[in-house]
């Protein structure tokens, strides 16, 4: 069943960085094979690139999260609650608001899986910043 978008309040432009890198892996990767999260997340290499590290995170997200995530297309007018939900993640790791992002992370994910999310996510802003 086809969701409507969300939210169309623009966004700044570390937001739109990171919401375009999504978007893209999460287009590549549709019929990818499962990842080992934990896997990923122990060899993450200080060298990877921002674009790769999306795909991780991309392909991560269905494991993560209670249900499987919505990421529109690239280019897509508006935003899904998961994109605005990842975005709020984003903002609160960026902040150092620990209790945001915990709060943000008990509602949606898998607790044994939470701390993986951040981490890429976390990844994700600083190579995107760099």
């Amino acid at each position: 069943m086809a969701h409507p978008a969300h939210s169309t309040v623009p966004l700044p432009d570390r937001h739109l960085a990171l919401l375009t890198f999504l978007r893209l892996a999460a287009l590549e990767c549709r019929a990818s094979s499962r990842l080992d999260l934990t896997q990923a997340c122990k060899v993450l290499d200080p060298e990877i690139d921002a674009g790769d590290l999306a795909t991780i995170l991309a392909r991560a997200l269905p494991q993560v999260l209670f249900h499987r995530p919505q990421i529109l297309a690239p280019g897509a007018l508006g935003r899904s609650f998961d994109e605005d939900w990842l975005l709020a993640l984003a903002d609160a790791i960026a902040r150092g608001d620990r209790l945001s992002e915990r709060f943000l992370l008990r509602r949606r994910c898998h607790p044994h899986r939470a701390s993986h999310l951040s981490l890429l996510l976390r990844e994700l802003e600083d190579r995107l910043a760099a």
